[in-house]
């Protein structure tokens, strides 16, 4: 299986996060946000903090320095 690896960025704090996924992960994320599936169902295997980093632009420690750690994370 070819995998590719998707370098994100957090849009506040500027940290960059390398994510790999399949070629079938990426052809489906790369459809227009009203065409695709949903980011949890295209990346069942990520962390919430890795989703929410492709979802908002926002990585995982700036969401918890805006928001608190209230929300539960899944296992």
């Amino acid at each position: 299986m070819t995998t590719l690896a998707l370098d994100v960025q957090c849009r506040l704090c500027g940290e960059s996060k390398w994510i790999d996924t399949t070629v079938e992960q990426m052809m489906e994320y790369a459809k227009p946000r009203s065409e695709r599936m949903y980011v949890q169902d295209i990346f069942p295997e990520l962390s919430v903090g890795d989703r929410e980093l492709l979802i908002s632009g926002t990585c995982d420690t700036c969401w918890q320095k805006m928001f608190g750690s209230d929300c539960d994370e899944e296992e």
